[in-house]
């Protein structure tokens, strides 16, 4: 996905130092994840939503120690939020919030339903719907919390 940077190639103007200071930085930008150049993409195989920025930069990424399954990704030379990722999606964070696994359950139909020739489109648009719905959760429910 994002292609390996060395530390002497970054210039760390603006990014927080810390990881609770990068934490806290995330969470104050979380309405960024709704501007329409921002995407949610669901990797099945690693059970993880990468909510991004397109077009971003390099970044530097700072885990939740509250919730360990949330990283927030920083602009390596602004400072700004360009990406979210939720590990254990399916696993862990549906098990724990009835909102992650409805959106799961929505996820799975809108699959199955992209395998038949006639609902394909349907499916397109219901994840194209699911997109949002899970970034609403993501900034409204999981990195709300402490």
């Amino acid at each position: 996905m994002e292609a390996p940077v060395t530390t002497q190639q970054l210039e760390l103007d603006a990014a927080p130092l810390t990881n609770e200071q990068g934490v806290a930085e995330g969470r104050a930008q979380l309405k960024a994840i709704f501007r329409p150049d921002w995407e949610a993409t669901y990797d099945w195989d690693a059970d993880a939503v990468y909510m991004r920025r397109r077009g971003a930069g390099p970044a530097i990424s700072y885990i939740s120690e509250a919730a360990p399954e949330i990283v927030f990704r920083l602009d390596a030379k602004s400072g700004e939020l360009i990406g979210v990722d939720l590990t254990d999606f399916a696993r862990t964070l549906a098990a724990e919030h009835v909102e992650v696994r409805e959106i799961v359950d929505e996820m799975r139909r809108a699959r199955w339903a992209a395998r038949m020739p006639g609902l394909r489109r349907l499916a397109r648009n219901a994840l194209r719907g699911l997109d949002l719905r899970t970034r609403e959760v993501v900034q409204g429910q999981l990195c709300a919390q402490g």
